[in-house]
This record gives structure tokens, C-alpha cells and sequence, in this order.
């Protein structure tokens, strides 16, 4: 797990990437909701990309479902993510190589359940790329466990 370092647009914490939450290995769907050009541009990037369905690591990265290697880096550009349980929300940091995109990130936030504890099934999330932003979600989905049983949020 590294460390970030904070760049001058950056407004994030100064945490680790990665760790053990209860979100961790689960296997999440990403929809982006379209409103203008640039988030109808986000919404194309998931599925070029391939990666319409992730599962964070607990090294910080993200792989696919059914693969065991990390997706990034990718042609140069890597995603990172880290928990600020303080504030309860999950933030994805993109860099270039080895330098972070201050101005790229994006901040998630658990659904609250009838007892206001997070719901880790279900996330909405803001993505900032300088002063264009999108919303989008990430939901649990189900898989199958090797013994052929249908796991879920």
C-alpha cells in the first residue's frame, strides 16, 4: 500500500491506498447516469475499457471478475482507491505513471441502511475531472461461489 501525496487541486486525505474492509474482494457493477456529453463520455470508458464490473483489491488497485491480476496500469494510467472511514467515503485516485492527476478523482459514498450504519452493497459517487463532474453508482452484484451457490448483497 502507498501513500498519496497531495497535489495543490487535489482535495482528498493523505491515507494509504488499499486495506481490509468489508467491501474489499466483493465484485461491483458501475453505471454511470447521463445528463450531458461528458458524463455520456464516462459512461463509454467502463465499457471500453472492460471493466463494467470490478473488484477492489486489497493493494489499492481493482482487478476483473475471473481474473486474479490487477487491471492498471493501463497504457500509462492507473486508478488507486482508499477508505477514509472518518468520513465514511471511498476515493479513487488516477495517475499517470508515478504522478498522481490532482485534478482527476472521484469520491463514493455508501447508502446508509435503516440503521444508518454504511451499506457497502451499494455506492453513489461524484467523479471530478477539473470542473466537469458525473454521478454514478456501484452496486454488488451476485456471483456464483465454486460450489455452484449464488452469493449477494
Amino acid at each position: 500500500m502507498g501513500v498519496c501525496s497531495s497535489g495543490p487541486q487535489y482535495p482528498g486525505p493523505d491515507l494509504p491506498y488499499g486495506g481490509n474492509y468489508p467491501f474489499v474482494g466483493k465484485t461491483y457493477s458501475l453505471s454511470v447516469k447521463v445528463k450531458e456529453l461528458f458524463s455520456g463520455v464516462e459512461q463509454a470508458d467502463p465499457g471500453l475499457l472492460d471493466w463494467a464490473e470490478l473488484i477492489l483489491q486489497p493493494n489499492g488497485s481493482f482487478r476483473r471478475p475471473d481474473e486474479q491480476g490487477d487491471v492498471f496500469p493501463l497504457s500509462g494510467i492507473s486508478i488507486k482507491w482508499k477508505f477514509d472511514q472518518k468520513m465514511g467515503q471511498l476515493w479513487f485516485d488516477f495517475f499517470q505513471g508515478d504522478e498522481q492527476m490532482t485534478s482527476r478523482y472521484d469520491i463514493l459514498k455508501a447508502k446508509e441502511k435503516e440503521d444508518k450504519e454504511p451499506d457497502f452493497t451499494a455506492w453513489d459517487a461524484e467523479g471530478y475531472d477539473g470542473s466537469n463532474s458525473f454521478q454514478f453508482t456501484l452496486k454488488e452484484v451476485e456471483t456464483k461461489t465454486s460450489k455452484g451457490v449464488w452469493e449477494c448483497c
